[in-house]
C-alpha cells in the first residue's frame, strides 16, 4: 500500500474550498504517519488511532508544484510525486527542491523517490500522440499559475511559467477536469503540450525518459490511461521492457 496525500485539487475546489495552506499540511502529514503505524494522535482534544492498523510502514506520497511544497515532499515523504511536466529542465529544478527540503530536514536525500506526474501516450502519429496528452498541460497551468500569483519569489523556471504566459483561457473543472477534449486545452500548442507529456513513438518517449532519469526520475506515474486497454497494451509491450536498458 501506498498512501497518497496533497493540498487538494478538484476535491476541494468543486465545493467553493480552499487548499489546506502548506503549513497546516505540514503538521498533518507527520499525524498520518503515526496514524498509519498504529500509533496514538491527539485530534481537537481526543485521542485516536487505528486499532487494527499492524504497524508495518505505509509509504507516503506527497504531490507538490511550487517550492514550498516540494521542499515539504523532501522533508516528509517517501515519495515525492511532483507535477512539473516532463522537460528535463523543469524536472531538475523541481528534483533540486526536493533534495533541499530532505537536506535542510536532515534527511538523505537519495532517500527520497522521485515520481513525477505527467501524461504519456505512445502512438507513431505524434499529432495523436499530443492530442491525447492536451490535460497534462492544461491542469499543470491551472496549478503554476496558483503558484505564480501566490507566491511571489517561486524560482520557477521559464520552461514551466511560459505555460502560465501563453494560456488564453481558464481552466474549468466542471467540463471537464483531466479530459484532453475540454474547450478549455484548446490554446495549447504541440511544443507547450511536450513540456508536459511524453509523447511519439516508442523511440521518442524512451529518449525523453532517459533525459528524466538523468535529472533524477526514479519513476514516472503518467495517467489517465482509464479503459485505454489498447494503450495500455502498448505501452507494457514497447516501453516497460526498454527500461530495464535506462540505469536507475
Amino acid at each position: 500500500m501506498i498512501l497518497g496525500l496533497g493540498r487538494g485539487d478538484s476535491a476541494v475546489r468543486t465545493l467553493g474550498l480552499g487548499q489546506v495552506a502548506t503549513r497546516r499540511f505540514a503538521e498533518i502529514v507527520p499525524l498520518v504517519r503515526d496514524l498509519t503505524a498504529g500509533r496514538e494522535i491527539e485530534v481537537e482534544g481526543g485521542a485516536i488511532r487505528i486499532r487494527w492498523a499492524t504497524g508495518e510502514h505505509v509509504p507516503i506520497a506527497i504531490a507538490a508544484t511550487g517550492p514550498r511544497n516540494l521542499r515539504l515532499a523532501g522533508a516528509l515523504a517517501d515519495i515525492a510525486m511532483p507535477q512539473v511536466g516532463a522537460n528535463p529542465a523543469a524536472v531538475r529544478w523541481a528534483v533540486e527542491q526536493i533534495r533541499a527540503g530532505a537536506t535542510d530536514a536532515g534527511r538523505d536525500p537519495d532517500e527520497v523517490e522521485i515520481a513525477i506526474f505527467c501524461g504519456m501516450w505512445v502512438s507513431d502519429d505524434l499529432d495523436e500522440s499530443r492530442e491525447e496528452s492536451r490535460w497534462a498541460a492544461a491542469c499543470a497551468a491551472n496549478h503554476i499559475g496558483d503558484v505564480m500569483q501566490r507566491v511571489p519569489d517561486h524560482g520557477m523556471p521559464e520552461e514551466l511559467t511560459r505555460l502560465v504566459e501563453a494560456r488564453t483561457q481558464a481552466y474549468d473543472y466542471y467540463e471537464g477536469h483531466l479530459d484532453s477534449s475540454a474547450e478549455h486545452t484548446g490554446w495549447l500548442t504541440p511544443e507547450l503540450i511536450d513540456d508536459f507529456a511524453v509523447t511519439g513513438p516508442p523511440d521518442r518517449c524512451l529518449e525523453r525518459i532517459r533525459e528524466l532519469a538523468e535529472a533524477g526520475v526514479d519513476e514516472i506515474s503518467t495517467a489517465y490511461l482509464n479503459g485505454k486497454r489498447d494503450q495500455i497494451k502498448r505501452v507494457g509491450e514497447s516501453i516497460v521492457p526498454a527500461l530495464t536498458a535506462i540505469p536507475a
